[in-house]
């Protein structure tokens, strides 16, 4: 079992990253991990595996950054409705 930790932001380095204490919005992301992480191991436990990497094997998807222009173009081509 494998959980990431990301990479630090700015000048932190990997050591203080790891072994320094989380940020507020990184503790939720963290403990939402540790409870993926349990939830895995129990399947991995029960005998489904094949089951436990499809749901568990994933990375989070990043944002993709978009300006302004772009998100507009992207709201009107997904709701035609709104063109009117």
């Amino acid at each position: 079992m494998r959980v990431g930790i990301g990479k630090p932001e700015g000048e932190l380095n990997m050591v203080s990253h790891v072994l320094g204490k989380p940020k507020d919005d990184e503790l939720e992301v963290l403990l939402d991990s540790l409870k993926a992480a349990a939830n895995a191991v129990e399947m991995i436990l029960s005998g489904e595996l094949s089951k436990a990497q499809e749901l568990y094997n994933k990375k989070p998807k990043k944002p993709k950054p978009t300006d302004s222009k772009e998100q507009s173009e992207e709201q009107v081509a997904t709701n035609p409705s709104e063109q009117l």
